[in-house]
């Protein structure tokens, strides 16, 4: 059972960034990551501009072109990429944005707190490198 959900781009933007660290510091296209996740490269596309301008990628147009990481990947950590592809996270009030959970009056925020502070340390603490090994090994 999966409990813990995130976004299309947060997903799609993890995947490209485990590849791109895979293969650095050689260049990898968005078609061929798109090719590799599965998905469409006009959404690929729209998570890595995201990311690039967040300075954790760069592209290159063009044939030869692609994307590479932008600083070392041990100085990447998951909690930059999910902050440069969905913005800041909020641990106050409802997790749902529901109007009528106001003022730290939302049961499920407050339950919630601990553990969403636990997660994002966890991400803080979680550099691209081994993200990227932990994904290798469990494709193989």
């Amino acid at each position: 059972m999966h409990l813990i959900r995130t976004t299309t781009a947060f997903t799609i933007g993890m995947h490209a960034m485990a590849m791109v660290a895979r293969n650095h510091p050689r260049k990898m296209s968005i078609g061929k990551i798109a090719s590799l996740c599965n998905v469409s490269e006009a959404h690929l596309a729209k998570v890595v501009q995201t990311l690039a301008r967040s300075g954790i990628v760069k592209g290159e147009r063009g044939p030869s072109g692609g994307i590479v990481l932008k600083k070392p990947a041990d100085s990447i950590s998951l909690l930059d990429i999910w902050v440069a592809i969905e913005g800041g996270a909020s641990d106050e009030g409802c997790p749902f944005k529901i109007a009528s959970c106001t003022h730290g009056l939302c049961a499920l925020g407050c339950a919630f707190k601990e553990h969403n502070q636990q997660m994002e340390e966890v991400m803080r603490n979680t550099k691209l490198d081994a993200f990227a090994n932990m994904s290798e090994a469990c494709l193989a």
